[in-house]
This record gives structure tokens, C-alpha cells and sequence, in this order.
């Protein structure tokens, strides 16, 4: 069977060449022939040049229909070869074999193509491909600057970051972390992240650990070493991202360096401050928020003020802490805080604290006041020293250098009191003969010249109380030009005809809060001063003005800023030097002759103005008079009407059924004090001391008005007897009566209302006129 499909294919005999039938025509022959052989010849280089392309583009789709192609062309060309074979050779059973495999390729081919027609319809055209290729140009480019964007983003992000491997290898790292190391980006990538951490900063294996197990972030403080050898502490942050199932752990770095530097050179002043206050005998320490009005403060301060330490700790307010304040120092201490607080700067002053024991204590408050840029308070902060102790030693101290001063000047004093009292009692020995000879003529002349000494002792006692600053202040709304008309013709007569007296009142001129007995005195003493440095006349001007210190202009003066009344005294005398100058306020100090005067006028007018929120200033120029200016705070009040000196004794008056009550040990006193009481109308209940007083305040006796003396014998004094009746009488008008005022009369210099004072020796026209004034009040009520 095979034998006869060879021979069949190959064996050519009985069959003629295909030129036969071309009549063997030359030029058909040839024709056919050249024709055929170059089909087969391009035939057979276009499959080659497929195949070529197929195998260069291994991305091609549908590769098998090329390589069908190639068959089917191949073969096509094959059959035209056999075309021009069997023009001379009659094989056709070769070349019918090769049309059955051409026939077979070409249906293969021809049914392929129809299969992937539809797939082959989809493929892009060659202006979609360029469309698309530019498309995918225009998104490479979006893409290349988007990733140039990230990258500057992540170079310049505020926080230097990093990108770690799971063994630990820097993959990335931003150029804000290159600078904060000081290194290049060569140098860090592939390197470890321990290479870059402080010598004993051994962490970083630890902490890859942490977060690769747990996966949690992780916020630690580290130290990283710069490439110039200094050492950073920064706060180390780290989470782990996993990208295709691979970790990678991105990290972070926040330079603390300065926080953590700050921080322990705070811990080490407060150590220094702790030694500090502890070498000074610092007693607390303070921080006032001033924004938030809260203060803070330390376990010490709180438990001198009473305060629970936690609250304190956490911030108190400030009226829980001024609550521990004495009520008559409280108002002083709230100024002088505000005045620090506004001011800006160092400031100090002292105050007493009532403990929880019920002691009173003082502390010495040293602060700094902060100020914002526009001069808005920020905070107040302090320490608190006991000077108790201190306090203590430095008042003995003083009183015995007063004692010494006194005892310095007792020859002069005795002197001066020795020629008082001779004009006291030579007039009224002499009066009591005049009287008895019926010569009543010349007693006025007597009891005249026993007023006047004994006027004079009073001005003494005074001067020594001022000094002493024990004096006791009755302050009142007064109108200074009111007062200085009314001594106008007094000073005339005091400073003598060869000096003219000027004055120069302020219009409008404010009202001010002082006693207004130590203001005429201060006014005196200083027309007398101004005398006595004119012996040949000359001029003093007394004038008064309304002033407004500033802060800077109060520091001047040392007093707080605000609205103050001015009163000046001016003279054309001999002026001081500026050596006598700086003296002129101290104690006992004086530049007259021995007797002529005891150096406790102006010191007198310096405590006088000072203890009534005030000071005093001098400016002098020898040869060129002396200028004494008192600053007085301003009252926003109405004054209350004063008797004008030199007024009528007081008349007989008809009953006026109101009922007052005289406590005092001496009966002497008692008796003057009922007999003008008594000459006013008014009934009298009399007791000799405080009990007996207490006992008449208690009952249900009508009391209209209660004049007692300060020291009164049997364990309970005029004060304490008043504080215990005011229990029960609270509105009850008071009048005290001094020789000599110890601080229980006054603790803060100042009266409770419905109080007064007045002082031994008295007038009993000033008596009369202080007791019509308390008594008109209680008609008012």
C-alpha cells in the first residue's frame, strides 16, 4: 500500500511536463517559469520575516496565528516552485501533495482568523495606540511628579523621618533627618539605625522588636548622636506598615534637646532656690496667675495662711488667702499687691498673718511682677520670710534708741515742762489770791497765761507721741483750704508782723481723709519752722493743689499711685543744706540754739502724713528759702462741718433727754467731763472702771452716747470694754479719752465708725464740740 502511494507521488512515466501543453512555446515557457520561481522566492521571505517579527515582540498577541501564516505562505510559495518544476517535469503526485497541505494550512489559517476576528476588531488603531501612548507619557510624567512631590514632602516635613527594614536597616530617610544628624543621604542609607544612637543608648533591637510583635506605635525618649560628635535627646516614634506582606517600620525623630536642657536647668534652680530660701529662712513661696486670679503656692505657704495644701497646690483664690489678714490691714495689703502687680519688676513690703493658733505673725513678701509686651500684668511671684523675730528685736531696738533720745534731751524737756508748769501754777496762785483779795479785775490775765502754758505742754506731748508713733489719728473728710482760712489769722499772729502771710488755695480743690487736729498742728509747725528761718521777715505762701501721681511719679514718692491733695509751705528764709536736708525729718534732729526747740516738729509731720496713706518731701537751697509739700490721699466724700477755733464756751442748755455715760479712774476728770456734759443738757451715769461700765451697758439702760478713757484698772480696758458692748449695742457712739495711745486703741491707725478720740490735755470747748458732733450723729440715725 505504500509502495503504491510512493510510486504513485513519485513515479512520473505516463505523464507529460505541463510545457506540453504550452506547445512548448519558449515564451510562455520562460514567462511562466520566471513568474513563478519569484512568487516562491517572496513567498518564501515573508514567512521568514514574520517569523522574525514573532520572535522580537514576545509581548505579541495571537503569536500562533503569525506562525500559521508562515505555513500557509510557505506553502504557497512551495506550489509555485513545483509550477515551474513541472513545466519540464511531470511530478505532479509531489505537487498535488503539497496543494492538499497548502489546502489544509489555509483552511487552519482562514478559520483562526474568523475565530479571532472579533478579538483582532479590538485591537487599538495606530492613532488610538499614539493617543494612548501619549496619554501613558502624560501619566508617567504625573506620576514622576507626584513622587517628586512626596519626596519633597518627605525631605521637608517639620519631622525628621526615617523608613526602617525589619532588621533594622535605614531603606529611607528625609533630608530633615540628614540635617538634624549632620550626615549625607549615602552615608545612611543601608546603615543600621543603632549606628546613629548615643553611646549606652543600646534600645534600638528592643524597640524593632516591640513594634514587629506587637505592632503597636511606639513613643520613647532616646539620644542620637550628630555626626560632629554632640549628642541630641529627642523623642522617638515608630509604627509598623506592611506593603505586600513585607514590614517596614516608619520612624521619626523630635529634636527635645531643649525641653529636656530647660527642664533640668530648672530642677536645678528650684534646688538653688530651695537652698536659697532655706538660707534666708524662707517660710513659702508663691505664684499669683494674675490672668486667671489664681494662686498657687507651695505646702509652707498654705499652712501659714491655713489653707489646705492640695488647694493650694492647685490654685487658690485670693480673697481664701487675704481672709488670714488682720480685717484692719487687709485693704493696705490688696493696694500694695495691686500696685506690684501693676508695676512690673522687684517689690517687697511686710504684713502680719493671723496663725491658726490665733498668733499674729509678720512676713516680709518679696516678689517679681511680670508684664506682658503691652504692659498687661501676667504673674506675681514670691517668697515668704518670717521676720517675727526680726521685727521684734528691730521695735526694741527702736524704742531704745528713742529712749535714748529722750534720755539725751531730758535736761531740755524738764527745762521746757519746769517753765510750763511755773506759768501754770504761778497763775493760779496768783488767780486764788486775786480772788480771795475781791481784785477780779486781773484773773482773766491769770487764767489766760495758765492756758497758754498748758497749750503749750499739750503741743509738746503731742510732738513726743508723733515721734514715738503712737498717736492716735481721728480721721475725717476735711477741705484743707477750708482748714488753712481758718488758721490764716492764727499763723499771722504766730509768725509775728514782719513776715507776710500768702495763700494760694487750689479751686476745686479735692477733699482728703486725715485728722484734721494733726493737720492744723503740722501747719503750724511748719509756719513756726518758716519763721524761725526768717529773722530779718520775709514771705511764706501756704498753697494747696490737686495732684494725680502716675506710677512712675507714686514710685518717686514712695507712696501708690493714684489722686492726692497737695499742701505746701513756702519760705524766703535761709534755705539748708543738703547735708541738714537729708537730717531734717529725723528724730530730735534741730539746728536751733539748746532750748529753742526739741527737733520733733518735722518728724512729727513726716509720721503724721505717712500713717494718713501720705508723704512728705522738702526742697531747700540755702540762701534761697525751703519748700515743705504734704501729699494727702484724696477722699471722694463730703467734709463734715467743723467748729472753727476760738469758738464760744458752751452755754447751759435745757434738758435734752439724752443719756451718756462717763467711765474713767480718775475723778478729777470724771467730774470736769459731767459737770460740761451736764452744762449741755445731757443726764449722766458715771462708773470708775470697765466692769462697772460693762455692767451699765448690759442692763437695759438707755445709752445715747459712751465716753471712756483707754487704760481704766480691773483687768478690762476702755477698749475691751466697747468691743463687748458693741455685741449688744452696735450702733452705740463712742468717744475715747488718751493720754497716752497704745496700739489697742488703733491697731491699723484708724477708727471704726461711730468712734472717736481725743486726747489729754483737751479744751472742754474741744470736748463740748466733739460730743455735740457724735450726739448729732445719733439724731441723724
Amino acid at each position: 500500500m505504500l509502495k503504491s502511494l510512493t510510486d504513485w507521488l513519485l513515479d512520473p512515466s505516463g505523464l507529460t511536463p505541463h510545457g506540453f501543453c504550452l506547445s512548448w512555446e519558449p515564451g510562455l515557457i520562460w514567462t511562466h517559469a520566471l513568474a513563478d520561481s519569484a512568487i516562491g522566492l517572496a513567498y518564501f521571505s515573508i514567512p521568514l520575516a514574520l517569523m522574525y517579527f514573532a520572535r522580537r515582540r514576545p509581548d505579541l498577541a495571537h503569536r500562533p496565528v503569525f506562525y500559521l501564516f508562515s505555513a500557509f505562505i510557505l506553502l504557497c510559495g512551495t506550489t509555485h516552485l513545483f509550477a515551474v518544476l513541472t513545466l519540464w517535469v511531470p511530478a505532479y503526485g509531489l505537487e498535488a501533495a503539497v496543494k492538499v497541505a497548502t489546502a489544509i494550512v489555509s483552511v487552519a489559517t482562514a478559520v483562526t482568523l474568523w475565530v479571532l476576528m472579533p478579538r483582532a476588531l479590538l485591537l487599538p488603531s495606530q492613532a488610538q495606540v499614539q493617543a494612548s501612548n501619549a496619554a501613558l507619557r502624560d501619566s508617567e510624567a504625573r506620576a514622576r511628579e507626584s513622587e517628586a512631590r512626596a519626596r519633597a514632602k518627605y525631605d521637608n516635613t517639620p519631622v525628621p523621618l526615617h523608613v526602617l527594614d525589619a532588621g533594622g536597616v535605614i531603606v529611607s530617610a528625609s533630608q530633615r533627618w540628614l540635617d538634624l544628624l549632620g550626615y549625607d543621604r549615602d552615608e545612611v542609607l543601608g546603615s543600621l539605625i543603632s549606628r546613629f544612637q548615643a553611646p549606652g543608648q543600646d534600645h534600638a533591637a528592643d524597640d524593632l522588636r516591640h513594634v514587629l510583635e506587637t505592632g503597636e506605635a511606639l513613643d520613647v525618649p532616646r539620644r542620637y548622636l550628630r555626626r560632629d560628635g554632640t549628642v541630641l535627646d529627642v523623642l522617638a516614634s515608630g509604627r509598623v506598615e506592611r506593603e505586600d506582606g513585607t514590614p517596614r517600620i516608619l520612624g521619626a525623630l523630635v529634636d527635645v534637646t531643649a525641653r529636656v536642657r530647660a527642664e533640668a536647668a530648672l530642677r536645678e534652680s528650684e534646688q538653688r532656690a530651695r537652698l536659697a530660701l532655706a538660707a534666708v529662712n524662707a517660710s513659702g513661696t508663691w505664684d499669683w496667675d494674675t490672668i486667671a486670679d489664681v494662686l498657687y503656692a507651695d505646702a509652707s505657704f498654705a499652712q501659714i495662711f491655713g489653707l489646705d495644701p492640695a488647694y493650694a497646690e492647685a490654685g487658690a483664690a485670693l480673697a481664701d488667702v487675704l481672709v488670714n489678714v488682720p480685717t484692719d490691714s487687709r485693704a493696705r495689703i490688696q493696694q500694695e499687691y495691686d500696685h506690684a502687680m501693676r508695676a512690673g519688676g522687684d517689690h517687697s513690703f511686710v504684713h502680719p498673718v493671723v496663725q491658726p493658733n490665733g498668733l499674729v505673725r509678720w512676713f516680709l513678701a518679696q516678689c517679681h511682677s511680670t508684664l506682658a509686651p503691652d504692659g498687661t500684668p501676667q504673674r506675681l511671684q514670691g517668697v515668704l520670710i518670717d521676720i517675727t523675730e526680726q521685727r521684734n528685736l528691730e521695735e526694741q531696738l527702736r524704742q531704745s534708741q528713742k529712749m535714748e533720745a529722750v534720755g539725751q534731751l531730758t535736761g531740755g524737756l524738764a527745762h521746757d515742762f519746769n517753765n510750763m508748769l511755773q506759768g501754770i501754777a504761778g497763775s493760779l496762785e496768783l488767780l486764788k489770791a486775786r480772788l480771795e483779795q475781791g481784785q477780779l479785775a486781773s484773773a482773766e490775765r491769770y487764767i489766760v497765761a495758765a492756758q497758754g502754758d498748758a497749750s503749750r505742754a499739750a503741743t509738746l506731748t503731742q510732738r513726743l507721741l508723733a515721734f514715738s508713733r503712737r498717736q492716735v489719728l481721728a480721721p475725717e473728710a476735711i477741705d484743707v483750704n477750708e482748714l488753712v482760712t481758718s488758721l490764716a489769722e492764727l499763723i499771722q499772729r504766730t509768725v509775728g508782723p514782719g513776715i507776710k502771710v500768702a495763700t494760694a488755695p487750689a479751686d476745686d480743690l479735692w477733699m482728703t481723709m486725715c485728722d484734721p487736729n494733726q493737720m492744723e498742728s503740722a501747719l503750724l509747725n511748719l509756719c513756726i519752722n518758716a519763721r524761725d528761718a526768717m529773722p530779718d521777715g520775709g514771705r511764706l505762701t501756704i498753697e494747696t493743689a490737686n495732684v494725680t501721681l502716675d506710677r512712675r511719679a507714686a514710685a518717686d514718692w514712695d507712696v501708690m499711685p493714684g489722686e492726692y491733695v497737695s499742701v505746701s509751705v513756702t519760705d524766703t528764709g535761709t534755705g539748708m543744706s543738703p547735708e541738714v536736708m537729708a537730717r531734717a525729718f529725723d528724730p530730735f534732729f534741730t539746728t536751733k540754739p539748746l532750748g529753742m526747740g526739741t527737733g520733733l516738729g518735722l518728724s512729727m509731720i513726716y509720721g503724721f502724713a505717712q500713717q494718713s496713706g501720705g508723704q512728705a518731701r522738702i526742697w531747700s537751697e540755702l540762701g534761697a528759702g525751703t519748700t515743705v509739700r504734704i501729699y494727702l490721699p484724696r477722699q471722694k466724700t463730703e467734709a463734715r462741718p467743723r467748729p472753727m477755733p476760738g469758738a464760744e464756751p458752751a452755754k447751759p442748755a435745757k434738758p435734752t433727754g439724752r443719756t451718756v455715760l462717763v467711765v474713767d479712774d480718775e475723778p478729777t476728770v470724771r467730774m470736769l467731763v459731767t459737770d460740761v456734759l451736764e452744762e449741755l443738757g445731757y443726764t449722766v451715769i458715771e462708773a470708775e472702771d470697765g466692769a462697772g461700765g460693762l455692767k451699765v451697758l448690759q442692763s437695759g439702760q438707755r445709752i445715747d452716747l459712751l465716753i471712756s478713757d483707754i487704760g481704766l484698772p480691773g483687768g478690762m480696758n476702755g477698749r475691751q470694754m466697747t468691743e463687748t458692748a458693741r455685741l449688744t449695742r452696735p450702733d452705740l457712739k463712742v468717744l475715747f479719752i488718751t493720754g497716752y495711745a497704745p496700739s489697742a486703741v488703733l491697731g491699723s491707725g484708724r477708727l471704726e465708725p461711730g468712734m472717736q478720740v481725743i486726747t489729754k490735755p483737751f479744751t472742754l470747748n474741744a470736748l463740748a464740740a466733739r460730743i455735740k458732733a457724735l450726739v448729732s450723729e445719733v439724731e441723724a440715725a
